[in-house]
């Protein structure tokens, strides 16, 4: 979904003059963000919040059109600024006008407006708006000139024909002043609003204490070069710092916590916190609430996906619909004003109580509340998507700073990211569903129909894939023609919302296609394929580090970490190629001895001869939780190796309890293959649901059993959970990791062996490694846990993959399941 500007988002910018200082003298303020604050009012519909990017540029190649046309007393694109005072509050005011016409006896500006739609469907709240901008242009434009009157024409001019419809006006200079007067008056108590928060905030982190007992050693050098990062990019911006920081140093505070304090001087206005995974979310809003607890005062907000926080998924996101979109930008001051009346840290539940109560957007709240947020907690996509970034923050001059969770995801989230596929069969699917509802979309179809036709035989000609290194721009002429007429058509099928609902996310696929083609260059490839009919085309992303960088140098710092981040140059280059970055690897804070490591050779888990290793494993993991009986976490390369070995062990040992994760499975099936590990549980509920996450065993209800846990390396249950104590006691990692051979992956393969050499290296092997150390990290999670990690794979007892394992680690190579029995037993019964 698009972002677009929203009412509060003025105040974040206006506040640069002013948070940092103790007086309220001079606000900065451009007149667009003055209009969106004040006159915004009406529904939240399709403009808002899926055409708002589109617009704009269609918005751009209608004003260039409409400004070539113009007679040499015309002069465009004027920059204007001027200043008004109201409570002893100078503001300046800035904009830039579309144009301006100059003749001897008046003097008009024109402010042009592209549309899809026909101008008697233009709605009465979006005249107001652009009117409102246009005497705002015209005062300060009559002021500097010293006019007593000025004329103002709103031209609305239809992006496809170019036809344009002029609303002129004429206002005296005292009108005008008035009129902004008036609206500056309410923008005053927001303002003094903002101001009383921020002063408290900042009283109180300056006095904020560390929130537990005490530092650890590790965490608190940690924390020194998050502050010194933040501190140092006052002066010089886009400061990086990668920090490997193992398994309990306790990350998120030691990174928040200096965050703050730096934020409490003065050093940085925003900070945002992005993780990957829902726990990672609730973690930093825990550590926020202790914070909290001793004395600070900040805003937060957790950013949700829409998909997630919606009041009601069986409405459409209309005002003819749903009640939280009807009147949504005359509601959402009220919201806000009572969100603001003092600091509050915005969870998603406190966020849908909020909505409910205002009767408003849950996700669009949510992100008017990100405006005037002291820290923001949101995934990743919310900085680097090219379709869902947060415009508003990112083209802010706020210091901004970002603290980078599990910052080893990053660079395949955003290849991800800029890699997008379209195919003929499910466009064509739509096309039939709207021959007799929309005849006009039905032919808008037809051009792309072609274009398919076109690829398979200049293209595919009698192959079935190929790999191109451009983008055939005939497809993306029909695919933006196509784009231009679902967007002017889809409101036709109002009486079809099923179709509807499928053209507009047809629309959105289609948009963000074009999207990150504007991004394509020798990084990317396209790769073309059929499969009988079907015909689809693919942007493929390789190399995503200068898309990476580019979005960081939006704000002033950058601090990145995780427990595992080997080798790190893999990590440097792929995300800021060209920066030069403080790298830190910090100590475990646990102690050496409580974790035993082992290299189990004997089994051959390369791919050709996996179906001669299934009885072997299936020994040596019986052989593994023998050698002393509790919770066991077994790692797989693939769902269909783990599926293999599991028959056979439940099989031949159906006494034992076992637990499998599957794939696709939703996040309380996750809870629910994690609650099998809680020991200090008296009940559990069965693990015999073969149909979510597990299979096999019975309830707690019958008493304590030792579970034994199958998961799949780089899947949910290999990163970001927590298993303290007695409920994980080993794990045992089946093969190397490496990412299962695809198209994607040979392609990234070919690309890095041409570029550095190292092309098995970046597109299996960096990433495989450091899957299996964040899998076997979920073992050790606290100072008093013991445990014991089997690596089962010849492969690293070789240098070339030795060198990538902690140094922390002292591993011992086995050879048969007799050592590793031996192995273990010696381990724990040295305790």
């Amino acid at each position: 979904m698009s972002e677009h500007i929203i009412p509060i988002s003025s105040i974040t910018t206006s506040l640069i003059t002013t948070s940092l200082t103790t007086t309220l003298t001079t606000i900065k303020l451009s007149v667009r963000e003055l209009i969106e604050f004040t006159l915004k009012s009406g529904d939240l519909d399709r403009d808002n919040s899926y055409y708002g990017e589109n617009r704009a540029l269609e918005g751009i190649k209608v004003h260039t059109a409409i400004q070539k046309k113009r007679p040499s007393n015309y002069t465009k694109e004027v920059v204007i600024e001027g200043e008004l005072s109201i409570d002893d509050i100078k503001f300046l005011i800035s904009g830039r006008i579309d144009g301006v016409y100059r003749d001897s006896d008046k003097i008009e500006i024109e402010e042009i407006k592209s549309i899809v739609t026909d101008i008697k469907d233009v709605k009465q709240a979006k005249k107001i708006l652009d009117l409102g901008q246009a005497k705002i242009y015209a005062y300060l434009y009559a002021k500097k000139e010293g006019l007593e009157k000025i004329y103002i024409t709103v031209n609305y001019c239809e992006a496809k024909t170019l036809i344009e419809h002029k609303e002129t006006t004429v206002f005296s200079r005292a009108e005008l002043e008035s009129e902004i007067l008036n609206l500056l008056a309410e923008y005053v108590f927001w303002i003094k609003r903002f101001h009383s928060l921020n002063e408290e905030r900042d009283k109180s982190l300056q006095l904020l204490n560390f929130p537990y007992e005490h530092f650890r050693d590790e965490q608190r050098k940690m924390a020194i070069v998050a502050y010194r990062t933040i501190s140092d990019s006052t002066f010089r911006k886009n400061e990086v710092s990668f920090i490997e920081a193992p398994t309990g140093i306790g990350k998120t505070v030691g990174s928040l916590f200096p965050a703050l304090k730096a934020m409490g001087k003065g050093k940085t206005k925003k900070i945002f916190y992005l993780t990957a995974k829902s726990s990672g979310k609730k973690i930093a809003e825990k550590t926020l609430f202790d914070m909290e607890k001793i004395g600070s005062k900040i805003n937060a907000v957790t950013i949700t996906a829409k998909s997630k926080t919606c009041l009601d998924t069986e409405k459409d996101c209309m005002a003819q619909e749903c009640e939280c979109a009807k009147g949504y930008f005359d509601k959402i001051k009220l919201a806000l004003k009572e969100a603001y009346e003092r600091h509050h840290i915005f969870t998603q539940e406190k966020i849908e109580a909020l909505a409910k109560k205002h009767k408003v957007c849950p996700f669009e709240l949510s992100l008017d509340l990100s405006s005037h947020s002291d820290i923001i907690i949101c995934d990743y996509n919310y900085i680097f998507d090219p379709q869902v970034r947060l415009i508003r923050h990112l083209e802010s001059s706020d210091h901004r700073t970002l603290l980078i969770d599990e910052a080893h995801n990053l660079i395949d989230r955003i290849r991800e990211m800029y890699s997008i596929t379209l195919d003929k069969i499910s466009i064509i699917k739509i096309r039939k569903k709207i021959k007799q509802k929309s005849p006009i979309l039905y032919r808008a179809f037809s051009k792309i129909n072609k274009s398919f036709l076109s690829i398979d035989k200049e293209i595919l000609k009698e192959n079935n894939e190929s790999i191109i290194a451009y983008l055939p721009e005939t497809f993306l002429i029909s695919l933006r023609a196509l784009s231009f007429n679902l967007q002017k058509g889809i409101d036709e099928l109002t009486e079809d919302k099923k179709s509807q609902k499928d053209v507009l996310t047809l629309y959105l696929e289609i948009f963000r296609f074009i999207k990150i083609s504007e991004y394509f260059n020798e990084k990317f490839r396209v790769i073309v394929t059929k499969y009988k009919k079907n015909i689809s085309v693919k942007i493929f992303c390789l190399d995503p580090a200068i898309l990476a960088e580019e979005n960081l140098k939006r704000v002033n710092a950058t601090i990145l970490f995780s427990a595992t981040l080997a080798p790190i140059g893999y990590f440097k280059n792929g995300l800021v190629p060209t920066n030069e970055s403080k790298i830190i690897s910090l100590n475990s804070p646990f102690p050496k001895g409580n974790c035993k490591v082992m290299i189990a050779t004997q089994i051959d888990t390369t791919y050709n001869k996996r179906e001669l290793s299934y009885f072997p494993l299936v020994e040596m993991i019986r052989t593994f939780h023998l050698a002393k009986k509790g919770n066991y976490l077994i790692f797989f390369p693939s769902y269909n190796y783990m599926e293999k070995v599991y028959q056979i062990y439940e099989s031949k040992y159906p006494s034992e309890h076992i637990i499998k994760h599957t794939s696709g499975i939703s996040e309380d099936e996750q809870k629910h293959f994690l609650n099998h590990f809680d020991r200090s549980s008296s009940s559990s509920s069965s693990s015999s649901s073969s149909s979510s996450s597990s299979s096999g065993g019975s309830s707690r209800d019958e008493g304590q059993k030792d579970i034994l846990g199958f998961a799949v390396i780089g899947s949910y249950f290999s990163e970001s959970i927590d298993l303290k104590g007695d409920d994980l006691i080993g794990v045992m990692i089946v093969g190397i990791g490496l990412p299962a051979i695809s198209r994607e992956r040979e392609l990234i393969r070919e690309y890095f062996e041409k570029e550095k050499k190292m092309g098995f290296e970046y597109a299996y092997k960096f990433p495989g490694i450091n899957k299996v150390l964040q899998a076997a990290g979920r073992l050790i999670r606290a100072e008093t846990d013991k445990g014991v990690i089997i690596l089962c794979d010849k492969r690293y007892s070789f240098d070339s993959y030795k060198k990538y394992l902690p140094n922390r680690w002292h591993y011992g190579i086995i050879n048969s399941d007799q050592s590793l029995s031996n192995g273990s037993k010696n381990f724990w019964d040295s305790f």
